[in-house]
């Protein structure tokens, strides 16, 4: 899967990763909820609890749950607006 590298490293310059794997799954998320929305309009819900990753992850566009920080009740709240 070379194609994921490629497109991450400009995620990497874009939001100052201190890792390329951040960037890996950054870039995996995105394109997951293209294929998502593609195909039945599904939303993804990253869970991070990396700050910097779920910054950029939310400056992308993405859903970002953290569960150092979030409660299971919002989890249950999201989840509920989405059905």
């Amino acid at each position: 899967m070379p194609w994921v590298y490629f497109d991450a490293s400009a995620l990497i310059k874009r939001y100052s990763q201190e890792n390329g794997t951040s960037a890996v799954i950054l870039r995996s998320a995105l394109a997951l909820q293209q294929a998502l929305q593609q195909e039945t309009a599904d939303e993804l819900m990253l869970w991070a609890s990396d700050k910097r990753l779920g910054r950029a992850a939310r400056s992308e566009g993405l859903t970002v749950f953290d569960p150092e920080v979030e409660t299971m009740d919002r989890l249950q709240q999201y989840l509920a607006m989405r059905i």
